[in-house]
């Protein structure tokens, strides 16, 4: 009686190691699918509301500029300044290539030479 008992004890211990791998293989899984979920969000938001999320940047960049030069930091002011000249000007580029015009006058005004000669629309 022993002897099988002891068996049964020997199988036991190998069917736990055994569940442990198999849970610690099951948790690395779920870690990669739940990453590229997070990435596979991002990229669908990005590509659907990119233009407007650079706009919107770019707008919120300048207020940021404004308010550090009120204070006196103008090193800050004109970095945030150039950013946000870059974002609003790259979504509205963006924009226009996306959906063939401008989204706005003033970058049907400031930046039709950016796509060269696409012959862009401009709202009316």
């Amino acid at each position: 009686m022993n002897g099988a008992g002891l068996g049964n004890i020997e199988i036991s211990r190998r069917a736990e190691r055994d569940l442990r791998k198999l849970a610690i293989t099951d948790a690395r899984r779920v870690r990669a699918i739940s990453l590229l979920g997070v990435f596979a969000a991002f990229a669908y938001l990005a590509w659907r509301f990119g233009p407007t999320i650079a706009r919107t940047t770019g707008w919120c960049s300048w207020w940021v500029a404004w308010a550090c030069g009120s204070q006196g930091a103008y090193a800050y002011c004109i970095a945030f300044a150039v950013f946000g000249a870059l974002a609003w000007g790259g979504g509205s580029v963006w924009y226009a290539h996306r959906r063939g015009h401008w989204p706005s006058a003033l970058s049907a005004r400031l930046l039709p030479r950016v796509l060269g000669r696409r012959g862009l629309l401009t709202r009316t």
